[in-house]
C-alpha cells in the first residue's frame, strides 16, 4: 500500500560488509546482524518457537536471535502506539498498531522462505487495508505504512533494511537508544535524523496538518482532551 509520506529512498544509505558488492541484494546474502546469534530452527518448529527472532531463513532453516525483549524495545513501541492513538482520536478515524508482528515472504512453491520480526508496525488507514492479525504476508496483504525498528544491540542497516527495501515496505523508522545501546558503533546519526523527521512528516500527513507547528498543536489538543475526559470520569 503506497504511502504519500514516505521519505525518498536515497534518505538512508544501506552499508554493505567489506568484500560484498553493493549490487548484491540482501536476499542473496547471509544475514549480517551483529549482536544476534544464529540457531538451527526447522520450519516444523517455527510456529511453536516462543522467543523473539530477528530473521528466519527458510533455505537453511536458521533463525537469528538477539537478547530478550527489554524496556529499551518496549518503551518506544508503546510510546508510538499512544501517539498514534491520540492522532486517530483527533483525526476521527482509526490507526492500528500491532506491536512485534511476523513479516513473511514465501517462495514460488508456497513454502516459507523468509520471516522477519519488527518491533512495531502501523497501519494509518486500516479500514481500507488488507490485513492479517497473524502475519503480514508479502504479495498477499497490504504492507504496513510504518515499521519501527529499535536498534539496541544490532545494526539493521547492514542487512535488514535492504530486505525491507526489496519487499517494498514504504517507510522504516530506526530508533537507536544512544545513551544505553550496547551494540557496536556503526549506525550513523543521520539515520536517527531521518527517523525523527519521518515521524513528524508521516504523522502530520496522517492527521492532515499544514506543518510541524500545526502537528504539535493538535497533539497538545488531543492530550488535553484526554486529560479532561479522565478528570470527568474521576
Amino acid at each position: 500500500m503506497p504511502s504519500s509520506s514516505a521519505p525518498p529512498s536515497s534518505a538512508v544509505t544501506v552499508p554493505h560488509p567489506v568484500g560484498v558488492p553493493a549490487s548484491v541484494p540482501s536476499s542473496e546474502r547471509i544475514p549480517d546482524l551483529p549482536g544476534c546469534e544464529p540457531i538451527p530452527l526447522p520450519a516444523s518448529a517455527l510456529d511453536t518457537f516462543e522467543a523473539r527472532l530477528e530473521v528466519w531463513d527458510g533455505r537453511t532453516e536458521t533463525a537469528w536471535v538477539c537478547e530478550p525483549v527489554t524496556g529499551y524495545h518496549e518503551q518506544p513501541t508503546r510510546r508510538l502506539a499512544k501517539i498514534a492513538g491520540r492522532i486517530a482520536s483527533v483525526r476521527g478515524s482509526p490507526i492500528e498498531s500491532f506491536g512485534s508482528m511476523d513479516l513473511l515472504l514465501r517462495d514460488a512453491a508456497g513454502r516459507k522462505r523468509w520471516l522477519m520480526q519488527a518491533d512495531e508496525v502501523l497501519y494509518l488507514h486500516p479500514e481500507r487495508a488488507r490485513m492479517s492479525k497473524r502475519a503480514v504476508e508479502v504479495g498477499v496483504h497490504d504492507l504496513p505504512d510504518v515499521v519501527l525498528e529499535v536498534d539496541h544491540t544490532t545494526d539493521v542497516r547492514r542487512w535488514k533494511l535492504g530486505m525491507y527495501q526489496e519487499w517494498g515496505f514504504p517507510e522504516i523508522w530506526v530508533l537507536v537508544p544512544w545513551e544505553e545501546s550496547v551494540r557496536a558503533p556503526g549506525l550513523a546519526e543521520d539515520a536517527g535524523l531521518v527517523a525523527r523527521h519521518s515521524l513528524d512528516a508521516s504523522m502530520a500527513a496522517a492527521l492532515g496538518c499544514t506543518g510541524e507547528a500545526d502537528f504539535r498543536r493538535r497533539l497538545r489538543e488531543a492530550s488535553q482532551a484526554g486529560s479532561d475526559a479522565n478528570a470527568g470520569r474521576a
